[in-house]
């Protein structure tokens, strides 16, 4: 049977559909607060292993036995900045190039 014998079908259906409603809406809040209590946590969890492992990193990178080699530059990276500062000064002469015909140009155009 329904919920109550006094009422019709039609109510003991309502009541009935109402009452497994709320049961899903407290299952969906339950699902809800776990997920967010889980994502809480392994955020905490993830702040912290992060800020003890950048304290470690920092220690042993400023550590003196390796502090020296840290700061030498590789002869491959000196080459491709030698390379990239001899590019950036010929885009800068070629820019200058450019702006020069451009302006005469523009000049020309206006005579």
């Amino acid at each position: 049977g329904g919920i109550n014998a006094e009422y019709g079908e039609r109510e003991n259906n309502e009541a009935e559909l109402l009452q497994k409603l709320i049961i899903m809406y407290f299952c969906i809040i339950r699902t809800q607060l776990n997920d967010a209590t889980i994502k809480t946590m392994m955020r905490h969890m993830v702040r912290d292993l992060i800020k003890d492992l950048q304290t470690t990193l920092v220690m042993k990178l400023y550590s003196a036995d390796k502090g020296p080699a840290l700061v030498v530059e590789s002869a491959a990276t000196k080459r491709r900045r030698e390379t990239s500062k001899r590019m950036y000064g010929a885009l800068i002469e070629a820019q200058t190039l450019l702006t020069g015909i451009l302006g005469s140009a523009s000049t020309e155009a206006h005579q």
